[in-house]
């Protein structure tokens, strides 16, 4: 004990530098990995061109080339995606040690690939741009992010944000997109069956609601979250289909160019009535 008091004595200033250092480790890099992460979500949001009602005229595809619309509210999809992806996610720290473990065992000892991601960390692995190199030293960053994200982020905000940038096939990243995109409405109209069917498109994206194989995926989430009513997919018109571009916007485009979200003084509705006595 004597010992370790002189040596204590003789080495403080390289203790308290030292756990200076760890502190300020500890209270700055979650809050840098935090704020890179957020800034990398707001990039995946696409540019939107407004008429003076709110109208969307027009949507930009982002980086990935991909259309996605910001989601602050997941209702009925969050509780399902939940039940489906990650049911322990308002317990973890942003990482599953079971599943992780169990995902080890099973790739080491049986050479399957048995998911054991989280929510948040398939987000970081996202907005990280790692969908297609699943090397170790990605899987270990997204490990770490996902636990530094949720020392700062709440739940129900990363809950948001993941189904914010998913993507769902077809250039449509988030289910505010996705929804319109397949569906002609609003996330918030669909039914629990067409739900399953946008959420079998995060492991199949290329199988598309109407396809064998998103309705085999839908109807296994089905089983997993007790919704037994699958809808036979009714592919939408044409017409009724979300559009990227007003038809105004080809007669207003000498007018404005936006980089981001901006409203137009000009009444879409009108302006397509005047079409409709011109043509």
């Amino acid at each position: 004990m004597a010992k370790l008091c002189t040596y204590l004595k003789a080495h403080k200033r390289y203790l308290i530098l030292t756990f200076g250092v760890i502190l300020l480790v500890v209270l700055i890099v979650p809050q840098k990995v935090n704020d890179t992460l957020h800034r990398a979500y707001q990039s995946e949001v696409s540019a939107r061109v407004f008429d003076r009602n709110g109208a969307q005229l027009k949507i930009l595809a982002n980086a990935k080339g991909a259309y996605m619309i910001e989601s602050t509210s997941t209702g009925r999809f969050g509780e399902l995606t939940i039940l489906s992806e990650d049911r322990y996610f308002r317990y973890h720290p942003g990482v599953n040690p079971v599943s992780t473990i169990r995902a080890l065992f099973s790739r080491f000892f049986y050479s399957s690939h048995k998911g054991g991601s989280t929510i948040t960390q398939q987000l970081v692995k996202n907005l990280l741009h790692h969908e297609n190199e699943r090397t170790l030293m990605n899987k270990l960053s997204e490990l770490c992010g996902a636990i530094l994200l949720e020392m700062h982020t709440s739940k129900q905000v990363i809950l948001s944000m993941y189904l914010s940038s998913a993507y769902f096939g077809q250039q449509s990243e988030g289910i505010e997109q996705a929804s319109l995109h397949y569906f002609g409405k609003n996330a918030v109209a669909l039914s629990d069956g067409e739900i399953l069917e946008l959420l079998a498109l995060l492991q199949a994206p290329s199988f598309a609601p109407g396809s064998a194989g998103n309705l085999e995926r839908a109807k296994a989430i089905g089983a997993r979250t007790h919704v037994s009513d699958v809808p036979t997919f009714a592919s939408l018109p044409r017409s009724l289909k979300d559009t990227k571009t007003d038809p105004a916007m080809f007669e207003l485009s000498t007018l404005t160019s936006c980089d981001s979200n901006c409203a137009l003084t000009v009444d879409g509705e009108l302006t397509a009535k005047i079409r409709e006595i011109v043509a």
